[in-house]
């Protein structure tokens, strides 16, 4: 596994503990979540168009949804 799979993973696992950190109240670790994520997306290469939470959010909804389909 390359280096650009692994910042993808470790974007998705941010995003998801940054949603689950917001669900919880926890809004500054969100905050750190949303943040590293959208680190990561910058330097994995495709993810680089994710620039915001709402992007992030989208992006993981969609994978999540086709995950389960």
């Amino acid at each position: 596994m390359g280096k650009p799979m692994l910042r993808s993973d470790m974007m998705l696992t941010h995003a998801r503990l940054a949603k689950l950190y917001a669900e919880t109240g926890q809004t500054n670790l969100s905050a750190q979540h949303v943040a590293q994520a959208l680190a990561c997306a910058k330097v994995a290469g495709h993810w680089s168009l994710v620039t915001n939470w709402t992007t992030l959010e989208e992006l993981v909804g969609e994978i999540d949804r086709r995950a389960r389909d």
